[in-house]
Order: C-alpha cells, then structure tokens, then sequence
C-alpha cells in the first residue's frame, strides 16, 4: 500500500469521478460537511445551502421525509447501515431523487455523534420504475389499459351492473397493422 495522502487523494478523486457525494453531518450541531461531487449533484455554487440539517431537511419532499427520518432512527437504534431514496430540491429549484447510504458514527458511550454518509443521482432508476409501474396496468404503445388491467376493470364494470341492475356499453375496436401507423406517423 502506498502512503495515506496518495490513498486520500485517490479516494477523493474516486468519489468526484463517480458524481456521488459523501458527508459527515454533526448530529450535535446539525452541521454537515460535504465532500466530492456534492455542487454538481445539488446543483449548487456555495454548499452552506446545504451545510445544515435544517437546511438539508427542508429541501426533501414532504412524501419522502418520512422514509428518511425512520431510515436514521432505524439506524441510530440498530446499528446497521441505513439506506434510503427520496426526492429532493436541488440548489437551481430541480427535483432530483437521490439514494443516501450511511452510518453513525458513536461517542465510546453509544450516543450517535455523527451521520457519516454518501449521496448519489438515482433519477434514471427511478424514472425506469415509475415507467415499468405504469406498463403494469397500460400498454406502452397506446397509453390505454393492457389487457390484464382492461379486463379487471370489465369484471368491476359487469359486478357493479349486476349488482345496481345498470346497463352499460363496452366498444372493442381492432386497428390493423397499428404498430405500422405509430411507427410512421408517431403517437
């Protein structure tokens, strides 16, 4: 092994290559240091934007809060690893989903003194599950109900005219050759 500072450094260029950015927030003081490559993930010039947990905490969506809070409380009474994603609102007013992995670090008595941390992008990955939850239930090339949702939505239909004696109409039109038309006039 080499000397610790060209390890340090190595380290260091490693974390900025990766576009992931690592921190060391004071559960005390409630500030936290960022290192690598925190401006370009949070979209930011000056980090103190970011340099607090009140600041930090405030830019994470209200649906994802939640998840983040028990994801530290989890770990703070377990000991494990936490890792959790959420949304969050970049310097430059984008939204931005980002997966936070870490630890606490303890004082000799236990007590948690420090989160130490890494932030990553995951905007892809989540955009690939929101897509593949929408293709559960709608055909990707029409936009409408696939045929396991449209049939679940028939049966629904035919209990609720069964059961309120109601009528109603179901239309069933077939185009030929339509992956031909999308693929020449577009959607």
């Amino acid at each position: 092994m080499g000397d610790s500072r060209t390890e340090l450094d190595c380290l260091r260029a490693a974390l900025t290559a990766s576009g992931d950015a690592a921190y060391s927030w004071d559960v005390r003081t409630g500030s936290i240091g960022w290192h690598g490559g925190a401006r370009e993930l949070l979209r930011v010039d000056d980090l103190v934007e970011f340099g607090h947990a009140e600041k930090y905490l405030s830019r994470v969506s209200p649906d994802s809060i939640a998840d983040l809070r028990r994801a530290h409380a989890d770990q703070a009474q377990t000991g494990d690893r936490f890792s959790c994603t959420y949304e969050i609102t970049r310097g430059d007013g984008s939204l931005a989903w980002i997966e936070d992995r870490g630890w606490f670090e303890r004082a000799p008595d236990g007590e948690p003194i420090r989160i130490i941390g890494a932030i990553r992008g995951v905007d892809e990955r989540q955009g690939e599950d929101v897509r593949m939850a929408r293709l559960t239930n709608y055909d990707d090339l029409t936009g409408q109900y696939n045929r396991y949702r449209l049939r679940e939505a028939l049966e629904q239909s035919l209990e609720y005219a069964i059961r309120y004696q109601s009528s109603g109409v179901f239309l069933e039109v077939g185009i030929d050759n339509l992956p031909l038309i999308h693929d020449t006039y577009g959607r």
